[in-house]
């Protein structure tokens, strides 16, 4: 798990005119097992909607879907 990748694209991704807020990386789940709900927090709850907001520019979502995705793959 990068954290500092992920700190970074939640960061350049707040640029772009979209903010995840911290509440997607707090609670009880992260006490448990942290890197596996990381995962499910950007497969499930971000991604989906990053797909919403930019509906308009798969290929923009897309990318940050897989830039995402970088932070538990271990690829970037």
């Amino acid at each position: 798990m990068d954290i500092t990748y992920l700190c970074t694209s939640y960061y350049a991704i707040n640029l772009t005119g979209f903010q995840i807020g911290h509440s997607y990386f707090v609670g009880d789940a992260y006490k448990v097992d942290t890197a596996n709900r990381i995962e499910e927090v950007i497969e499930y709850e971000i991604i989906p909607q990053l797909s919403e907001y930019w509906f308009d520019d798969e290929q923009k979502a897309n990318d940050w879907a897989e830039r995402l995705k970088g932070c538990y793959d271990g690829e970037k």
